[in-house]
């Protein structure tokens, strides 16, 4: 009889100490993430690291930072380790995941016969891939080119970061 009310009291102990250990985790993550900077950034790809930072080869490290376009002062890129982000009169407007080649793929050309032997970044988003040929990337001047597209070259300035 004694052991009958022994197992409900050590399960109604055990049953609290949990509670207690769910309830200071609960509290603990909501503190946390009350403290977390909100960002407006899409979920991080595979494979990234620590802090969701997409590590840069070292040719495509010069393209980090912001680029005005010359024929259209509104228009700004941005580019992040593994991101890219389009801004127009200072709205974003797209930020997609980018992926660095240093060899553009088959998959970037309408003939799909094979890798070129030329840099560039792809980008997806819900819409497809787009891939952009690197023409010139400089301290200062940055030109990409649309492959697929209508193949004119876009022309960037770097801007100063303050």
């Amino acid at each position: 009889m004694r052991y009958s009310l022994l197992l409900p009291a050590l399960t109604l102990v055990a049953s609290a100490s949990w509670l207690v250990s769910c309830g200071n985790e609960s509290s603990y993550n909501t503190a946390y993430a009350s403290t977390a900077p909100l960002t407006d950034t899409i979920p991080e790809p595979y494979g990234t690291t620590m802090k969701g930072a997409v590590p840069v080869p070292s040719a495509f490290a010069p393209l980090l930072g912001r680029w005005q376009s010359i024929v259209d002062p509104e228009e700004v890129l941005h580019f992040l380790p593994g991101r890219y982000i389009s801004y127009y009169g200072g709205e974003k407007i797209v930020e997609e995941v980018m992926h660095y080649h240093a060899n553009c793929p088959a998959e970037c050309t309408t003939s799909h016969e094979g890798a070129m032997e030329f840099p560039c970044f792809t980008i997806d988003s819900e819409y497809g891939s787009s891939c952009f040929a690197l023409v010139k990337v400089s301290e200062n001047t940055l030109e990409l080119s649309l492959l697929g597209g209508p193949g004119n070259t876009l022309s960037y300035q770097r801007l100063i970061e303050e």
